[in-house]
């Protein structure tokens, strides 16, 4: 799993303790407005527009991926789409396993890409060899072709992201 750098650490545990010491369990748009307060939500997702991509892509996606998609349908983080839209991951997922991109890369039949951060890595969820489709969430990096543990769930990833992409990301001057 990825560790966060030292001189992010306060902030990560700043962000984990406002989600877990809420008074009730919170909504996954409650989480994302208190980890990325200026990202942009977008429409509740359809049941049967997952249901559907489910089958294009051959996987049944992660139940928390599913329940965040039925509140937002993506979340635009200024500079990334950390979670995209139902249409993206499909997108992003036959994209990714083309010939043509294939060609210098190892397969990622083992991936369920979700997200990107904006500066051509992105987000998946394992793939295993049942169909199955783990909770843990991995970053593809797209230089180096590899592929490492970044979070343990998708709330994680939300908070691990928040506070390595976002924060950055949101304290950029102005172009």
């Amino acid at each position: 799993m990825r560790l966060i750098p030292d001189n992010l650490s306060q902030a990560y545990t700043v962000l984990r303790g406002k989600i877990s010491d809420a008074p009730h369990p919170l909504r996954w748009c409650d989480r994302i407005r208190i980890c990325m307060p200026q990202a942009k939500l977008s429409k509740p997702a359809k049941h049967t527009d997952i249901t559907s991509a489910e089958k294009k892509l051959g996987v049944r996606f992660p139940d928390d991926l599913r329940d965040l998609l039925l509140e937002t349908n993506g979340i635009d983080g200024l500079y990334s789409s950390p979670v995209c839209s139902i249409d993206q991951i499909v997108s992003m997922n036959q994209k990714i396993r083309s010939a043509e991109y294939l060609a210098d890369r190892m397969p990622f039949d083992h991936l369920l890409f979700f997200g990107d951060t904006g500066n051509g890595d992105d987000f998946a969820f394992p793939v295993f060899r049942n169909g199955g489709v783990g909770t843990a969430v991995f970053m593809w990096e797209h230089e180096t072709d590899c592929r490492q543990e970044y979070a343990a769930s998708l709330s994680h990833f939300l908070i691990y992201y928040a506070v390595e992409y976002y924060a950055i990301s949101a304290n950029r001057p102005a172009a």
